[in-house]
């Protein structure tokens, strides 16, 4: 027998007091790494982890409560107080959700139209030319970078981005 698991089976049988069975303790103790003293103990003692502060906040709160998933998502996500984020009537319009990414569109929700930046003034004719100049010119560095693109997840950002500088192109030759 090696040595930890006689150090195991002698620990277990020489503990006096409420135990578990043999089986459960060893895969506590071998299996899920629970210390012996924590292992020992019936099922209704023992705890893996120590509860965290929201956990404990939500079983000791008295009164109408959402659930555990949406309680501890209101916490991270939006960053609300404990009080707030178990209020089940808590309105949801008071938060807005936020792409990481504004130039990619998901494919499951309709395309919304950005607002376009443009000059709603006409311009003389070199002050046109200049913008024109300047347009001409990022828009040849955006085909430069979508060219030389290493990294595969920026090549649809670029390309939004191209799509959306052709667009605010198109509009300002319109009025100019």
């Amino acid at each position: 027998m090696n040595i930890k698991h006689r150090e195991i089976y002698d620990f277990y049988h020489n503990y006096i007091g409420e135990k578990c069975c043999y089986t459960n303790f060893y895969q506590r103790v071998v299996i899920s790494n629970i210390p012996i003293e924590r292992a020992i103990l019936p099922q209704a003692l023992i705890r893996r982890k120590e509860r965290s502060p929201a956990r404990k906040f939500r079983e000791e709160y008295k009164g109408e409560k959402i659930g555990l998933q949406s309680f501890l998502n209101r916490l991270q996500v939006y960053k609300l107080s404990f009080e707030e984020a178990i209020n089940p009537n808590r309105l949801k319009k008071n938060t807005t959700h936020i792409n990481k990414n504004p130039y990619l569109i998901k494919k499951t929700h309709a395309k919304v139209e950005g607002q376009i930046s443009f000059i709603d003034i006409t311009l003389k004719p070199e002050e046109a030319s200049v913008f024109r100049a300047e347009y001409e010119k990022l828009l040849a560095q955006l085909q430069y970078q979508l060219e030389f693109c290493e990294i595969p997840s920026d090549v649809p950002i670029i390309t939004e981005k191209i799509k959306q500088l052709k667009e605010e192109i198109r509009v300002f030759n319109l009025y100019n």
